[in-house]
């Protein structure tokens, strides 16, 4: 299936389906903030650091996790439904992808950076075979960490410079 994240100011991202139906948002306290709300239908979600440092993150629905996100030097891993995933960047951050234990992208986001806009968009493909790729929560969730990946690369290369 393919899906667009199209961003606003880095405030808000909404995620489509090839139809151009909403599927959910992410809206942001400020810009990358690491403090979201998650939006799909009616349910709410909040994400909120799970520790001092910032190293791990829940995704809660009330008080209850439904997904848990900790970063690593090789990525993200990112715990969703009783499974493990491990959500890689290309080598420019050109891509990231989120795969299985064997390598294999689940699901690939490419950013578009929008000029005129000065925000992000994201075309989103996913393999059809595995049914993490229809979940519209699992993709808000990786949006989520192609920001904060972004966000990270950026503060990094700002310091070397």
């Amino acid at each position: 299936m393919k899906y667009t994240a199209k961003g606003e100011h880095h405030r808000n991202f909404e995620l489509f389906d090839e139809n151009n139906n909403s599927l959910g948002m992410i809206s942001y306290d400020g810009w990358f903030s690491m403090k979201v709300k998650i939006t799909q239908g009616s349910s709410q979600y909040n994400v909120e650091s799970a520790n001092f440092w910032q190293t791990e993150l829940q995704v809660k629905k009330g008080d209850e996790v439904v997904a848990a996100i900790k970063f690593s030097w090789s990525g993200m891993s990112v715990d969703y439904q009783g499974k493990t995933y491990m959500f890689k960047a290309g080598m420019w951050h050109n891509k990231f992808s989120l795969v299985t234990d064997t390598d294999h992208a689940i699901i690939t986001l490419k950013p578009d950076f929008q000029w005129t806009k000065f925000t992000f968009n994201y075309q989103i493909e996913t393999d059809d075979n595995y049914t993490e790729g229809k979940s519209a929560l699992l993709i808000l969730i990786l949006i989520y960490c192609c920001n904060q990946m972004q966000a990270m690369a950026g503060s990094v290369g700002g310091a070397v410079v």
